[in-house]
This record gives C-alpha cells, sequence and structure tokens, in this order.
C-alpha cells in the first residue's frame, strides 16, 4: 500500500490533479478548470524552475517568475498531482505559481510526464538510502535509483498485457550452407533498417528490412560497393539476376516498407482521433510481425546482410552510406524468453534472459527490443521472437535494462498478479 505521508511543514490544502488514465500527465484541459491564469504568447513569460529538496515523497520547488520567487509543492502519486504553493492555491484553485509549475514540467516531460517525479515509499527513512541518492545538478536536485539497483518498479507503471499468442508460419527452415558461392559480382542483399530505442519519437519507425544493389570485391567475400537500396522494382538494374527466393523477399520487403512509420499521436492529423491513432500503429506493428515470420525462412540463408541504424524515416535514403552499416545476422534456431528470479530481503529482482538450445543468456545492453533478440555474447546475431506478447514483454524489460526491482511492501497489490501471468508462459529460473 502507498503511504500517504504529508510533511511537517505543509499544511493543506492540497489541489488534487487527475491524471490521464493509464500515464502520468495532466492534461492542458484538465489544468485550465483550476485557474483563470494561462501562459501568454506574448511578451514571453520568464520562469525558472528549480528543485531544493525531496522530502515524504513530496518536492519542493522554488519557481521564479519574473523575479520574484515562491515555493510551490508537489507529490505523485499513481493517479494524480498533489500541488500547493506558499501563496493563493486551494483544493479548487490553482496560483499563478502552481499553475505556471504544472504547465513548464508538462511541457518539459511531454512524453513521461510527472513520472521522474514519482518515488512512492521513498521519501525518507532507510528504503531512501538503499535504493536512491539525492544528487546536486543543474536544476536544484536529482533523484536517481542507486547504479547496482537500477529498475525500480513504481506502483501504477506500465505492464503488458501477457497472453499465449504464439504466431506460426513456418516452423522448419532450410539449413544455411556453410559457405555460399557467387558467380557473379553484382548481388541483391538486405538492411535491417531500426531505429535505438531510445530515439522511438515520431519521426521513428518499426524495423523493416529492404533489399540493396552491391558489388563483391574479386574474392567474392565482401561488399566493395553498396550501389543502392531498392525500394520497387522501378529502381533494380537489370544486370541484377534474381532468384525466386529473392522475388519473394523483394516483395515482403516492399509490402514492410509500406507500414514500418510509426503515426505520433502528437502529429494533429485532424482525420485521425489518438485513439484511432494507436490502433493503427498496434495494426501495422502486428502485420509486420507476421511478414517477419515469412521472411525468416529466406533472409536466414543470405549473406551480407547489415544493420543500419536511423533516427527516423527521414534518414532512409536510396543510397546506402557504408560507414553507418554494421554485419548482421540472422540465426533461425528457436528461441524463448525466461525470468531469473531472486528473493532479497526487502524487494524482489527480476532480469529478463534468452533460452537458446538448453542454456540462458544475458541480453545485450541497448539492443533494439521490436521483432528480434540476442545475446550479449553476439550482439549482432539476430534471433527472431515467438508472438506479440514476447515483443511486449522485451520492450518493458528494456525500459531498465532488462532488469526489473520490485519492493516488496509494493509486490502483492501491485505487481504479483503480473508476475503470475509471466509464470504461466515464461520459464522462471528461482534463485534464492
Amino acid at each position: 500500500m502507498i503511504k500517504e505521508n504529508t510533511p511537517s511543514f505543509l499544511s493543506p490544502p492540497f489541489c488534487r490533479l487527475p491524471f490521464k488514465a493509464g500515464t502520468f500527465k495532466v492534461e492542458t484541459v484538465t489544468l485550465n478548470q483550476y485557474t483563470d491564469f494561462r501562459i501568454p504568447k506574448k511578451p514571453y513569460l520568464d520562469i525558472a524552475i528549480k528543485k531544493m529538496a525531496f522530502e515524504h515523497e513530496f518536492w519542493t520547488l522554488a519557481v521564479t517568475i519574473d523575479h520574484i520567487m515562491e515555493q510551490v509543492y508537489i507529490k505523485v502519486t499513481p493517479t494524480e498531482l498533489l500541488i500547493s504553493c506558499s501563496v493563493g492555491t486551494n483544493e479548487s484553485f490553482l496560483s499563478r505559481y502552481a499553475y505556471c509549475t504544472v504547465y513548464r514540467l508538462m511541457e518539459a516531460h511531454i512524453r513521461s510526464g510527472f513520472y521522474d517525479y514519482y518515488w512512492p515509499d521513498l521519501g525518507g527513512g532507510e528504503l531512501q538510502k538503499k535504493f536512491l541518492k539525492l544528487l546536486p545538478s543543474k536544476t536544484g536536485l536529482e533523484v536517481l535509483s542507486r547504479d547496482h539497483l537500477q529498475g525500480l518498479f513504481k506502483p501504477g507503471q506500465f505492464l503488458p498485457k501477457i497472453e499465449k499468442d504464439v504466431i506460426e508460419i513456418q516452423s522448419t527452415y532450410e539449413p544455411k550452407p556453410k559457405k555460399l558461392t557467387y558467380d557473379r559480382e553484382k548481388i541483391i542483399s538486405y538492411n535491417l533498417l531500426a531505429t535505438p530505442f531510445y530515439h522511438f519519437r515520431a519521426i521513428n519507425h518499426f524495423p523493416f528490412l529492404i533489399p540493396y544493389q552491391g558489388i563483391l570485391n574479386k574474392a567474392k567475400t565482401t561488399i566493395k560497393l553498396f550501389t543502392r537500396h531498392i525500394f520497387d522494382y522501378t529502381k533494380l538494374s537489370a544486370a541484377y539476376k534474381l532468384s525466386p527466393e529473392e522475388k519473394q523477399l523483394n516483395e515482403i520487403c516492399f509490402s514492410m516498407i509500406t507500414l514500418a512509420t510509426v503515426r505520433s499521436t502528437y502529429e494533429g492529423i485532424a482525420e485521425l482521433s489518438e485513439a484511432e491513432i494507436r490502433q493503427l500503429n498496434i495494426e501495422n506493428f502486428t502485420t509486420l510481425f507476421k511478414l517477419w515470420k515469412l521472411t525468416y525462412p529466406l533472409l536466414h540463408l543470405k549473406d551480407h546482410t547489415y544493420h543500419f541504424y536511423t533516427r527516423g524515416m527521414q534518414e532512409v535514403s536510396e543510397n546506402p552510406v557504408k560507414s553507418r552499416l554494421t554485419p548482421c545476422t540472422f540465426n533461425n534456431s528457436k528461441v524463448e524468453l525466461c525470468i531469473l528470479w531472486k528473493e532479497h530481503p526487502d524487494h524482489y529482482a527480476l532480469e529478463l534472459l534468452v533460452w537458446i538450445e538448453g542454456k540462458a543468456y544475458q541480453l545485450p545492453n541497448h539492443f533494439d527490443p521490436f521483432f528480434f533478440v540476442a545475446t550479449a555474447e553476439k550482439p549482432n546475431e539476430h534471433y527472431l521472437l515467438n508472438s506479440i506478447t514476447d515483443c511486449s514483454v522485451l520492450a518493458f524489460f528494456a525500459e531498465t535494462d532488462y532488469k526489473l526491482l520490485v519492493l516488496k511492501l509494493h509486490y502483492d497489490m501491485y505487481f504479483k498478479l503480473f508476475e503470475d501471468q509471466l509464470r504461466t508462459v515464461y520459464k522462471f529460473i528461482n534463485r534464492k
């Protein structure tokens, strides 16, 4: 149970601002209901916010507007923001300072909202000393998890839906020859284009495959020149003869390109609501995953495949940039996700691993958690996941480098049901 601690230096009333469902964000329409103040477009309003203290889960903020400073106090809960001010705030009204504080912080944290200000039951005492570190910074004070205790679960954070939804397209694969031979210098091969997970913004895209024209060196062992990416058959030179498998792969690639763009809820698309945009992204993701399932029986036979990190579709051009291509391979071995579980005196620790041929492997840091998984030993060897649930679980654990800590005082109410669901689908390796 999350405690309702109130520091002695604060006295009610607090204004309670409800978050948008499933987030830690206060919507502007909600904020505007509690005051007549507004941020003027002109002249620019000079607002400076400095974090002064974190005690009993309340933040003390020094807020300066036009060179006059007042104190604002905030506390984040799973469903609402509690806010008070040294002047003019009550249960139903926000002062100018309180209003400007929420507005500016939401503007600065448009995607995460107040999540980074949320440390339930860690506002003091031994648990805070063990799990958190308070550091001075340019903004006054930073609260961070201790380096060896990263991945702290917070009640109210998103938990993926767990289902047994393995997608089987083709369960058997043709074995890859130990060495491929080429009877020509000009070949067709494939680049995996992916966005680094930490750049997941409106301009980004899901991982997709794109064919390229390349010229081998004299020994026909490596690519000497990347000629161009092939977006459709009009871009394919007559000098490149396609095998039936390459024709099939290319058709899948062209379908992937049309589905890859991630539509953003911040684009302001008039004809689609936010819910419709989210649903469109989910449908495109699911269809892409099925296309990857069709692709793997053919792709794992190819040599000279590369990984190209982009920062969005605007970087996907006709001409591959050799310096930004990293060799990668696509392994057809059966893989499963599994979870290492440990109990500690005051918390539980979970680490996501990958199970390959009877052995558990750690995952590499900063790996793109979409359709694939890899091992820390061979981070450029891609294994295809089994299901959409696998993709969701991998993305969830990737937020904290595949390690998650759950305080025992939060476990029964906020996490146990999710863990029970995980145990019905994934292998757990229990260690005391």
